[in-house]
């Protein structure tokens, strides 16, 4: 690597990092780099797409554009009930940051960001895909020879460790060897030569802040002192190892380089499911065939089986059960329960396996489509918690009152903002009301609509910087590397992170067209089981 970094662009991602932690975290010591670079550099929050899900987010973050012009809007696409297709690189329309980059002949060096396989073929740089990534068998580097040079590395090499579903202390102790890794191939990459730009993304937050929020977090009121006595120093260790990687791009900024550390999304708990689909019932647009009916009648949901097994478990099988297993259980009670929804009745329903949103149906005219949105959008708004009174989101709005864009109608009728409210939406028809507590000893956290930004590098002063959008950060970068900015980016550069007085340089927009890969049902397990391993599913 060479002194002076003058003129490159890093990116370093931490999926899912909230200030709500990471702050504390540096305050008691954990993060001592961090806590430097709060100092020295501009941070604040950073604002991402609705839902705050990190398939669209990085798909945002990487080419400056809000999911209705990308077209990604979740880890599968939009479709009917029950319809599943897998999402990849080359679902999300528009040039990447380090395709842009690459076209105009600089060296991009690019690290596990999520949903990134195939992997793109750069001419001047390498590209190693993150999670999603369909298995080890599969070419996940460019050039494709440079997957076997990884492996050769101490500790070698996998591009989705988390898929193998460990759980606990084992998992815990996953994300220090992963994120350890990581950053050998890092440096291996950028001992190659010299380079322009440095994306890497470190996963580890987002997974155990999905398993273990109740032990990191002591203001939920779900804190488990018992288990963080026992699990909290080895999940400290995971933002330490985390922290000394800010500290590396620390040093990257003080040799010139501009640096951005960014999260896809911010965190939070949730305590109870919210069931859209019920609240479409009531409101009198969505049908169920006479089967769901019966099971809705008799008050039964997956949660009251569930519980009822409890109750009987006098031998205590429940504890000795693996959760991925005690999950599967879960999942198939949910299956028998539910039938599919009567659709020639139904106006309106929420299908997305990551839920926040709703459809109208294909087949409700035109003329009455609105009618349709707005009779959704006063049920879900008007929704109350029947233990607190409380609303239990913050809006629900029309896809076209959130985003624009040429793939707009790619994405769902309505979009949900639960702000900081603890739900967690779900469609599953199997349910007798609205709203269902979930287990206290489940512990998990949920990811919400604000992360992180803190840029540091020359001419960057000490300070707060409000209003930032992830879709600012690919022109930024951009903009960081004297490169101009296509004008069919949604994003802004974030001029005021320079001293320079550089004005912005624009180009036309970049030619960019979808295309669907065909994951095989081997594929297509190995990514599912890569979710569920992170707490996804």
């Amino acid at each position: 690597m060479s002194g002076d970094l003058s003129g490159k662009a890093v990116v370093l991602g931490l999926d899912g990092a909230t200030w709500d932690l990471l702050r504390p975290l540096a305050e008691r010591g954990v993060m001592p780099n961090l806590a430097r670079a709060l100092e020295q550099g501009r941070h604040g929050r950073l604002q991402s797409c609705l839902p705050p899900y990190s398939s669209p987010a990085w798909m945002s973050i990487s080419t400056g554009k809000n999911p209705g012009s990308h077209g990604i809007f979740d880890f599968w696409e939009a479709g009917a009930p029950g319809e599943k297709r897998l999402v990849s690189s080359r679902s999300a329309r528009g040039r990447k940051l380090w395709e842009l980059a690459d076209d105009a002949g600089k060296v991009a060096h690019v690290v596990a960001v999520p949903v990134s396989y195939p992997p793109a073929q750069l001419e001047h740089g390498t590209f190693v895909c993150g999670m999603f990534t369909p298995g080890e068998s599969v070419d996940y580097t460019w050039p494709h020879e440079l997957k076997a040079e990884l492996k050769a590395l101490p500790g070698g090499y996998e591009a989705d460790p988390y898929a193998q579903g460990l759980e606990g202390r084992a998992f815990i102790e996953q994300t220090h060897a992963v994120i350890r890794q990581q950053e050998v191939a890092t440096g291996h990459l950028l001992e190659k030569g010299d380079w322009d730009l440095l994306f890497s993304v470190i996963q580890a937050p987002d997974p155990i802040q999905h398993k273990f929020w109740n032990v990191l977090d002591p203001t939920d009121p779900r804190y488990d002192a018992e288990r963080a006595r026992e699990v909290l120093p080895m999940l400290e260790e995971t933002y330490r190892r985390c922290d000394e990687v800010i500290g590396d791009r620390m040093a990257m900024a003080e040799r010139g380089a501009f640096v951005m550390i960014v999260s896809d999304h911010g965190f939070g708990r949730y305590e109870k499911n919210f069931y859209l689909n019920k609240v479409l019932e009531d409101a009198g647009l969505l049908v169920r065939e006479q089967k769901a009916k019966q099971v809705a009648t008799r008050g039964l949901s997956t949660r009251r089986v569930i519980d009822f097994v409890r109750r009987i478990d006098v031998f205590g099988i429940e504890g000795r059960v693996p959760t991925r297993y005690r999950e599967k259980l879960a999942r198939s009670i949910d299956s028998a329960l539910s039938t599919p929804i009567d659709r020639a009745g139904t106006k309106a329903y929420a299908a997305a396996r990551s839920a926040e949103s709703v459809f109208i149906e294909t087949h409700v005219p035109a003329e009455e489509r609105d009618e349709v949105a707005r009779r959704a959008i006063a049920a879900l708004e008007g929704a109350r918690d029947p233990d607190t009174g409380e609303p239990i989101i913050d809006a629900a709005m029309r896809r076209e009152d959130v985003y624009d864009g040429v793939e707009l109608e790619r994405i769902p009728d309505i979009l949900i903002d639960f702000g900081e409210r603890p739900y967690v939406a779900s469609d599953r028809l199997a349910s007798s009301g609205i709203v269902e507590q979930l287990p206290a000893a489940g512990g998990g956290g949920r990811h919400r609509r604000y992360g992180i930004i803190l840029a540091l590098g020359p001419g960057i002063t000490p300070g707060e910087i409000e209003g930032a959008n992830i879709v600012d950060l690919a022109p930024t970068a951009l903009h960081a590397m004297g490169l101009p900015v296509p004008q069919d980016m949604d994003g802004k550069v974030l001029i005021e992170l320079f001293a320079d007085g550089r004005e912005v340089q624009t180009s036309e927009a970049a030619s960019s067209e979808t295309s669907e890969v065909a994951y095989s049902d081997e594929e297509a397990a190995a990514i599912e089981a890569s979710l569920k391993g992170i707490g996804y599913l």
